[in-house]
């Protein structure tokens, strides 16, 4: 089944996950926060502008523990939290990826900004829905998609049809641990 993406976005509500656009969306996401939550640094923006470096422990209750060389641990509230980004330096060209730009039917995911905010809102404003992401980091065929160089080459490109089409995400779409996720952002 080919997937032509090529089309800008329109941004649509969070819950509308049963579409391809949206799964893609999501995953690349999901997979950003769990990689954020590994165990290395991270950068953790805030409302407010400001900017905390450390790892990520995990979230309770809405609140982030996070570890800093400078302050200790630091509780944070969710709400308070505008983006997480991976202390990671991996680039297209280092795991071998395709520019987006150099093909006009790949719709970069940059042409999804709204839809992605608006789920990563949604995700890091429901405590229960991060308990469930927090708990996926650990399962090894999750981890085994994040350390698979090929699919981070696309992620890292933004290379959506590319994506839909790698056979290690489409064994994860039926993974019944991020079914339920899906599940749960579509209610709400």
């Amino acid at each position: 089944m080919a997937m032509h993406l090529s089309h800008r976005r329109q941004a649509q509500p969070a819950k509308a996950l049963n579409s391809w656009p949206a799964c893609l969306l999501w995953f690349v996401l999901m997979s950003s926060i769990c990689s954020a939550m590994a165990g290395d640094t991270s950068h953790l923006e805030l409302t407010d502008g400001s900017i905390v470096i450390g790892e990520v422990l995990g979230m309770h209750d809405g609140i982030y523990r996070i570890r800093t060389s400078s302050l200790g641990n630091l509780d944070i509230e969710a709400s308070r939290i505008r983006a997480i980004r991976s202390n990671d330096s991996t680039t297209p060209a280092d795991v071998g990826s395709i520019n987006p730009a150099a093909n006009p039917t790949i719709s970069p995911i940059s042409d999804y900004g709204a839809e992605i905010e608006s789920l990563k809102r949604q995700m890091l404003g429901n405590a229960d829905l991060m308990q469930m992401i927090l708990a996926l980091q650990d399962d090894p065929a999750l981890q085994q998609a994040l350390s698979d160089p090929q699919l981070q080459g696309l992620i890292a490109s933004g290379n959506l049809n590319a994506i839909s089409q790698h056979p290690r995400f489409r064994e994860l779409l039926e993974h019944p641990g991020i079914r339920a996720v899906i599940k749960q952002m579509q209610i709400r």
